[in-house]
């Protein structure tokens, strides 16, 4: 997937996490987020990160990260292509 993909994408889900509850195309938790991303990325992937699934990440590398983007840009995810839906008050 393609940057500039990533970046409307992203643009998109937070748009619509702005919108009121009654909008159809409205994000206001996990489950909406889902069904957003399940919908835009036919023939893509996506990854939803839950914190049991970060636990199972190499614990040396985690240990040795002060930061824990640093940490997941080194296993290939980057805060910029992120959004996080515990800080967006969806989870």
């Amino acid at each position: 997937m393609g940057d500039f993909f990533r970046k409307v994408v992203k643009e998109e889900a937070l748009r619509r996490m702005q919108l009121p509850s009654g909008d159809e195309q409205a994000i206001h938790n996990g489950e909406e987020m889902l069904a957003y991303l399940e919908k835009i990325h036919e023939g893509t992937a996506f990854v939803v990160l839950t914190a049991e699934e970060h636990s199972r990440l190499p614990k040396r590398d985690v240990l040795q990260s002060e930061d824990v983007w640093a940490f997941y840009e080194q296993h290939g995810i980057l805060k910029e292509e992120c959004i996080s839906l515990r800080e967006a008050g969806l989870v």
